[in-house]
C-alpha cells in the first residue's frame, strides 16, 4: 500500500504543535474532514480563521458554522467517497472560487466567532438560561447532582441497549441449553413480543425516569430469567 503511486505524496505528520498547525493551515488549499459524528469540530474554526475552505461531514452542528458560501458539507450516504472527491476536485480546479470561499470563511469567523465575542455571548446565554429556569420554577443542578444524573443516564442507556438486543433478537448468540419450563416461557415471550413491543416503547419513552427505569428492570429480569442457565 505504501508503494502505491497515488499515496506517494501523502505525509503522516503525527501530532503537531499549535505553531506547526498554523503553518500547515497557512500552506493548505483546503481542509478535508470526513467524520461519522461531531459537535462542531474545533479544527473548522481554526481552518476558516486562516482562510482555508473546509470540505467536511454534514453531521452534528457543523452547518451552524459552515455555510454554502464558505465551505462544502457532505451528508452521510453510501457514496460519500464520490461526493468528497467531487468537492475536492471542484475546489482544486477552480482557484478563483476557492479563494473567494476562503475569504468568506475567514470573514465569517471574524464577524461571528471571534474569541472576544464568544465569551460575551456565552455569558449572555448562561444568564438567559438562569433567568428562564427561575421563571419556570426549576432549580439548576449542582455539579454533584449533574454528575449523578450523567452516571444514571449512562447506566440506563447501557441497560436499554443490552436488553433491547436480547429482546429484539430473541436471545444470546449461540446455542443455549434451556430447561423445558424455560423453553415454554421463551415461546410465550416470543409470541407475545410483537404485541408487547409498542407498549414497551411507549413506556420506555416516558419522561418519568423512575417509570422508564422500572420498565427496563422488568424487561431485563424477564429476559435474564428465561436465558439463565
Amino acid at each position: 500500500m505504501l508503494r502505491d503511486p497515488v499515496l506517494r505524496n501523502v505525509q503522516l505528520t503525527g501530532a503537531l504543535s499549535p505553531e506547526r498547525v498554523r503553518e500547515a493551515l497557512a500552506a493548505a488549499d483546503l481542509l478535508l474532514l470526513p467524520s461519522a459524528r461531531e459537535g462542531i469540530a474545533i479544527v473548522l474554526y481554526e481552518a476558516m480563521a486562516m482562510g482555508v475552505v473546509p470540505v467536511a461531514a454534514d453531521v452534528g452542528g457543523q452547518r451552524e458554522l459552515v455555510t454554502p458560501d464558505c465551505g462544502i458539507l457532505v451528508p452521510p450516504s453510501g457514496d460519500e467517497t464520490t461526493a468528497y472527491a467531487a468537492a475536492i476536485i471542484g475546489l482544486l480546479t477552480d482557484p478563483t472560487r476557492r479563494a473567494a470561499m476562503g475569504a468568506r470563511a475567514r470573514q465569517r469567523i471574524v464577524d461571528h466567532f471571534r474569541l472576544d465575542l464568544m465569551g460575551d455571548r456565552m455569558d449572555a446565554f448562561i444568564r438567559r438560561a438562569v433567568e428562564h429556569s427561575a421563571r419556570a420554577g426549576r432549580t439548576i443542578p449542582t455539579p454533584e447532582e449533574a454528575e449523578r444524573s450523567a452516571i444514571e443516564a449512562i447506566h440506563l442507556a447501557r441497560q436499554a441497549r443490552n436488553v433491547a438486543r436480547l429482546w429484539e433478537t430473541g436471545g444470546y448468540a449461540g446455542d443455549i441449553d434451556l430447561s423445558p419450563a424455560r423453553r415454554a416461557a421463551l415461546r410465550i415471550v416470543r409470541s407475545a413480543r410483537k404485541h408487547l413491543r409498542p407498549w414497551y416503547r411507549r413506556l420506555a419513552a416516558h419522561d418519568d425516569s423512575r417509570l422508564r427505569r422500572g420498565v427496563l428492570t422488568v424487561r431485563d429480569w424477564v429476559v435474564r430469567w428465561v436465558y439463565r442457565a
